[in-house]
């Protein structure tokens, strides 16, 4: 039978080490038991540091020197003083375990754990490093994919979806031709050739009611022409006429020249005025560039003294009200 010398708890003759308190077990007998409970001398002293140790004790459990050596008195190191009731749990001193106190070694040097530590931080910022930059490639692989039918997308269908093609009958000023103003005035605000333009874009009701009603009769119609308007400066017109056309047709220019002849602009207290407007009649847009072109060329083949194709003779009610007046 063994006991244990600190804690006198027993064990078999087969266990070296008390499973309590990790202390070398001796062998138990009558009389050894109560000279160790009585006789305090019993005790052994650590040399290092004086502290008490059971009897079978190797390591001392204050300073972890190893009993039973003599230890030189100028290479001792007073230990710091045991503060067993400290808050801090790392400040209490734990006894050695049994592996130590059979070798008398003492626990690893801190700084290895704490080199050991800081591989590890590396190590885990280089990780992460390596993340974000295959996370970053992913992220600009998928960006360029989606951007991809963007980019080759045809001209002709981004045109198509942002301005559709107009369909049915138009009437509209020509692109190639401007729009001309002649006579004392023609730099006045209320009859420049900005003003001019925005009263036909206002006005042009009629005429695409005339050109609905002629393609009723013949669907394959197309005209251009020149229309020339003398504006009187109570707003009233006293003339209208087709100069040109590309077609044309006596009783469609009538008709042109009686809804212009209705026409009233605003008031002014200037001289009247002519304007030339390039009137486009299509229903087809693809026609355009080519009547446009065939206006210009009629236009350019005009004389000075060359007489209009149409003209209306009969004053409007407004030029009857001035010349009453």
């Amino acid at each position: 039978m063994k006991r244990c010398p600190r804690c006198e708890k027993t064990y078999p003759d087969s266990e070296t080490f008390c499973e309590a308190d990790g202390t070398a077990l001796v062998q138990a007998g009558p009389a050894f038991a109560e000279g160790a409970r009585g006789d305090e001398g019993a005790q052994v002293e650590c040399p290092v540091c004086g502290g008490k140790a059971q009897p079978g004790e190797l390591i001392c459990n204050f300073c972890g020197a190893r009993l039973g050596v003599e230890a030189a008195p100028e290479m001792y190191t007073p230990p710091p003083p045991r503060t067993p009731t400290s808050s801090n749990p790392s400040a209490v001193r734990r006894d050695p375990s049994p592996s130590m106190r059979m070798t008398g070694q003492m626990p690893p040097d801190d700084g290895d754990k704490e080199g050991r530590g800081m591989f590890g931080i590396v190590g885990y910022l280089l990780a992460a490093i390596i993340a974000l930059g295959g996370g970053a490639w992913l992220a600009l692989h998928l960006s360029k994919g989606a951007q991809e039918p963007v980019a080759n997308a045809s001209p002709s269908a981004v045109a198509s979806v942002a301005a559709p093609a107009p369909t049915g009958p138009m009437v509209a000023l020509a692109n190639a031709i401007p729009v001309q103003v002649t006579g004392e005035s023609a730099s006045a605000p209320e009859r420049n050739q900005d003003t001019a333009q925005k009263f036909f874009n206002d006005n042009k009701g009629p005429l695409l009611d005339s050109y609905t009603r002629a393609l009723a009769g013949d669907s394959s119609m197309r005209d251009a022409m020149i229309v020339r308007v003398r504006v009187l400066p109570n707003g009233g017109v006293s003339n209208a006429e087709v100069r040109t056309s590309t077609n044309p047709n006596p009783a469609f220019d009538a008709e042109v020249a009686k809804d212009v002849s209705a026409w009233n602009y605003a008031p002014f207290s200037g001289s009247e005025v002519e304007i030339d407007y390039p009137i486009i009649f299509t229903n087809d847009p693809a026609s355009r560039d080519g009547l446009e072109t065939q206006l210009k060329t009629n236009l350019a083949g005009l004389t000075a003294g060359e007489p209009p194709e149409y003209t209306s003779s009969l004053p409007s009610p407004a030029a009857s009200a001035e010349a009453n007046a």
